[in-house]
């Protein structure tokens, strides 16, 4: 003998029966924003040369130099040719109070 359950809803309204979906896709909802806000994928290490962070901080390469003389930023080579990251210019500037 097959014999099937059977759910029978008496006076229930129709958002007391989706309530349980809804908060569990109230629960999926908060997960996904949480997960796209914190695993960002990783930005590509951007490596300019002297010549390009001195142009677009807008001063000498004698400068830059002088900053790596003062361990302000770092310099990265690679044969004959030398490069700074990006990221670690950004970083060594102070906002000015």
């Amino acid at each position: 003998m097959d014999m099937k359950k059977q759910i029978q809803f008496i006076a229930i309204s129709p958002e007391e029966v989706n309530k349980p979906v809804n908060e569990r896709l109230e629960r999926i909802e908060g997960m996904f924003e949480l997960f796209q806000k914190e695993f960002q994928p990783k930005r590509r290490e951007e490596y300019v040369s002297i010549s390009e962070a001195a142009k677009r901080l807008g001063v000498d390469k004698s400068t830059l130099y002088n900053w790596k003389k003062r361990n302000i930023v770092k310099f990265f080579q690679i044969g004959h040719r030398v490069y700074l990251k990006w990221s670690q210019v950004e970083e060594s500037m102070e906002p000015l109070s």
